[in-house]
């Protein structure tokens, strides 16, 4: 109510009323393009994610064959364990 009595008062002007849909239509365009971004960028983007992927199938195999590893050695370590010894082969 106080703002309609501060209007009757003190009328926008054409100056100001253009100033303000200026400032309108400045502050919508900056917004549209942040939005559209991933649009204009959409080759780059999908770039990354193409690296992404070929990063994680390296990384799965890494990881693979690290584990085989490490169960090929604990299978030797079982299997030297498990063998007897020159002095229990002669008794």
């Amino acid at each position: 109510m106080l703002s309609l009595l501060a209007l009757k008062l003190n009328p926008i002007s054409a100056t100001d009323l253009w100033f303000f849909i200026l400032c309108g239509v400045i502050v919508a365009v900056i917004i549209a393009v942040y939005f559209l971004i991933p649009v204009f960028n959409k080759k780059q983007y999908q770039e990354m994610r193409d690296n992404l992927h070929k990063r994680e199938v390296a990384f799965k195999a890494n990881i693979k064959a690290s584990s085989d590893s490490v169960e090929v050695t604990a299978e030797v370590a079982d299997s030297e364990t498990e063998q007897p010894t020159a002095e229990e082969k002669t008794e």
